[in-house]
């Protein structure tokens, strides 16, 4: 089994990060699973979860979920995988 690699302060080293997106809003996450944002479909608050049918449309939210992945990533100094739907 092997063992994942830590930081000096015992946090796992983050190798990337993607995201996913769906009518719902989006979320980025690291390589291992931890989700680190988030942001809901509302026009109005980007951390606010409205009805689909008058939220932000998928096809954009894939857009923000790739713009913030690529500028999440920038900063802590990964790659960026890019999203999916959400299955």
């Amino acid at each position: 089994m092997s063992q994942q690699r830590t930081k000096p302060s015992g946090i796992p080293v983050v190798r990337s990060l993607h995201g996913a997106f769906g009518p719902t809003g989006y979320q980025i996450f690291t390589d291992t699973g931890a989700q680190i944002y988030s942001a809901g479909n509302s026009p109005l608050d980007s951390q606010a979860y409205v009805d689909p049918r008058v939220g932000v449309p998928v096809s954009l939210l894939e857009v923000y979920c790739n713009a913030t992945g690529i500028e999440m990533a920038a900063e802590w100094g990964v790659p960026w995988l890019g999203c999916d739907p959400e299955e």
